[in-house]
Parts: structure tokens; sequence; C-alpha cells
């Protein structure tokens, strides 16, 4: 797992794909930056405790907010597929063909003009929490979705907030750096540690591909002595199996590739993969909110702020 976040680190920093050029917060620098170096002086722009960020701060932070996402991937990728599998109980191909990807069986002929999930497929995947989040906090379908989310979030979002403020805890104390919207100093500690998540998931899937769809390999592809680890990303909730160079150098204009874990292949869950898409289902109800869109990482930050907003007013009040 250290080998995979070396590589996405790697990438972060020196890759010449496009869209991960952008990303990089050193674009003057032809390397990464030597030990000790200060952040480029816009990061310090009314950012507390910035000014006194090294790249050696900025590499604790950034492995820490991608282990959690790592673990994050694992931990929720129960409830966000959790509408799957009583369509498999069901045997309902229709929900295959409709929320999967590429699914097939010689029984999908008779589904060919199903393929757009229709307002009672749309009703059905709502009664699933996570997925029905169009709806006002104060009613009572939105009351109830809170409640749910307090099984489905709330371990991992009180991790957060506690592990953030013990961290607050033991930086120095400045009440000159506590910015207004803070309303005590554990607080910021809480709201660095979402934002680290925010940030990290905003990077993270643009550094992989699915091999089946790679317009090219990677040249170390064809090299000896690459390295593979099983994850589940967070946002596409599969267990996959991911490929990388030995040597992180080789990152610099390809990408990680992924393909479903092979695992799977010639067992019962060999078509979960295929059966159910996470991502799909989120663009396609997003399509349909009477509001803004929202990312997975979005809602659960939201949780989180929310969590943390009642803590705080329980612990002040």
């Amino acid at each position: 797992m250290q080998h995979l976040v070396r590589c996405i680190e790697y990438m972060y920093f020196q890759s010449s794909i496009p869209e991960h050029s952008d990303d990089n917060l050193f674009p003057d620098y032809g390397r990464y930056p030597a030990a000790r170096r200060r952040f480029p002086g816009c990061l310090n722009e009314d950012i507390p405790g910035a000014k006194n960020a090294t790249i050696d701060s900025f590499r604790d932070s950034f492995y820490r907010a991608m282990y959690r996402l790592l673990l994050a991937g694992a931990i929720l990728a129960r409830a966000y597929m959790a509408p799957l599998f009583p369509a498999r109980q069901a045997g309902d191909i229709g929900f295959f063909v409709r929320w999967g990807s590429d699914y097939w069986t010689e029984d999908v002929d008779t589904y060919e003009r199903d393929f757009y999930p229709t307002e009672a497929d749309v009703d059905s995947i709502r009664q699933f929490p996570v997925y029905d989040f169009d709806v006002e906090d104060w009613s009572q379908i939105g009351q109830w979705r809170n409640r749910e989310y307090e099984t489905c979030f709330g371990p991992f979002a009180s991790w957060i907030i506690e592990d953030g403020k013990s961290r607050e805890q033991n930086e120095p104390q400045n009440p000159d750096d506590m910015p207004d919207w803070a309303q005590n100093q554990a607080h910021i500690g809480a709201v660095k540690e979402l934002m680290l998540l925010l940030v990290a998931y905003d990077h993270f899937n643009s550094k992989f591909i699915d091999i089946r769809r790679g317009s090219r390999k990677g040249a170390y592809l064809r090299k000896q002595g690459n390295r593979t680890v099983s994850i589940v990303r967070f946002g596409i909730f599969q267990i996959e199996e991911i490929t990388m160079p030995s040597a992180v150098e080789d990152m610099t204009d390809t990408k990680l590739f992924t393909r479903f874990h092979p695992a799977l292949e010639g067992t019962e869950g060999k078509d979960i993969p295929y059966q159910f898409n996470v991502p799909y289902v989120m663009f396609f109800l997003q399509d349909k909110m009477r509001g803004f869109p929202v990312t997975i990482l979005e809602k659960v930050a939201e949780y989180i702020h929310r969590l943390e907003k009642r803590n705080t007013w329980l612990t002040d009040g």
C-alpha cells in the first residue's frame, strides 16, 4: 500500500500528463522539491499554519489523506453496494442492465429497450440512504436518512473528527491564527482532516485507468518486477488489482493500470463488477437532482461537518 501512495505522490509532482500537471502545487519546479524547502508564497495567503509548512509536513498530510481515502473505500463499500445484493438474490437482469456496466448474458436481449433507468428504478434505489441525498434535512425522509447516515458514516466520521482534534492540540497554539469560522482550536483540526480528504479525493481517481480501456499501455507493464496491490477505490467500490512499476519514476507519462480483481473469476461473484456501477448511479441521480450536483465524498464531508457542529454545540452548550 505504501508503494501505491508513493506512485501517486510521484505522479502528483512529476507527471507529464496534462490533467495531472494541472494539479501540481509546484508548477515552477522541474523536480521534486528539496527537503525542507518552503512552500511557494501563494500558499501562505491567510492559511493558518501555512507559513511554517514544509515539504515534510506536506508529505505527512498527503500520505495520511491517501491512506484514509483507501480505508474509506473499504469501509463504505458495503453501504454503496447495498442495492446490488437484493437484485442478485432476485436475479433481476433488468437491474444489472440499467445500473451496471457492460453487463451481458444470453438473456440481455430481452431487455435491449430498457437500458435507461426508469422512474421506478430511481425510486427503488433511493430507498438506500446513501442514494437518497436530494431531500430536505427537516423532512420526514430527510430525518430518516440522517439517522441511517449515523450507521453508514458515523464510526468513520467520528474517528476523523477526534483524530483531527487530537492532532490540533499538539500544534503550537496561536490565537491570531484562528480563523473567524472556527468555534475553537480543536474545531480547526477537525476541518483540516476533512479538507485533506476532499483534496485527496479530487486527485486520487484521475491517477488510474482501466487496463481494458487504456488507449496505450504503459511501458512499465512490459518490464519485469512490477508489483500489485488489492484495493477498494473510494467512489468505485469494487475490489481491484492495481499494477505498479517497481520504480516510481516510470509513472512520469502514464497512469496506474487497474482491473477487476482476478480472484473473482470463476466464482459466483465474477459478474459483480459489471452488475452495479456506482459512479454511473451517482451521475444519473445527480442529473435528476433539484439542487447542485455533489460528489460522494462531499456527502460524507457534509455528514462529518454536521457531526462536528453538533458535538461542538453539545460541548460548549
